[in-house]
């Protein structure tokens, strides 16, 4: 496996990148979970609909999510400002998506395994006197706050 090297900022500015030929690679086409026939069940259960799922699609969605952390800013709120601040720490050399979990938690999932591992190895992230935790997203991930009365 060959060491991925940031991309120059003449690559960013042109869309390119000499090890993928684009950034716009076809990320959200690999992300594509496909599903087969009968890997969606329907049910009626006391009244109430419901879908089930085999384990193969389970285990489809786990492997989707391989490179996703999990993020919330101590004792604060992340905003659209304060993202700004993240990636101007990151620096990722490759895009990632963010998405509002709840109370105040985000995950962020990369497309590059380079950014996802210096994003969890490289810091003590800090933003303005307030730390940033970063976690590696886990399916037994949960959060206590939602439960506190």
């Amino acid at each position: 496996m060959t060491a991925l090297k940031p991309i120059s900022f003449r690559d960013a500015v042109m869309n390119t990148n000499p090890t993928n030929n684009s950034l716009e690679s076809n990320w959200e086409e690999e992300e594509d979970i496909k599903l087969r026939e009968g890997d969606v069940k329907k049910e009626v259960v006391d009244g109430v609909p419901s879908i089930v799922f085999p384990n193969r699609v389970y285990s489809l969605i786990e492997e989707s999510m391989s490179k996703t952390v999990v993020v919330k800013l101590l004792c604060g709120k992340l905003t659209i400002m304060l993202w700004n601040k993240v990636c101007a720490l990151w620096k990722p050399s490759m895009r990632f998506q963010i998405m509002d979990i709840e109370n105040d938690y985000y995950q962020a999932k990369f497309e590059s395994v380079h950014d996802y591992k210096k994003v969890l190895v490289d810091g003590h992230w800090v933003i303005y006197g307030h730390y940033l935790m970063v976690q590696p997203w886990s399916k037994f991930f949960f959060d206590f706050t939602a439960i506190s009365s």
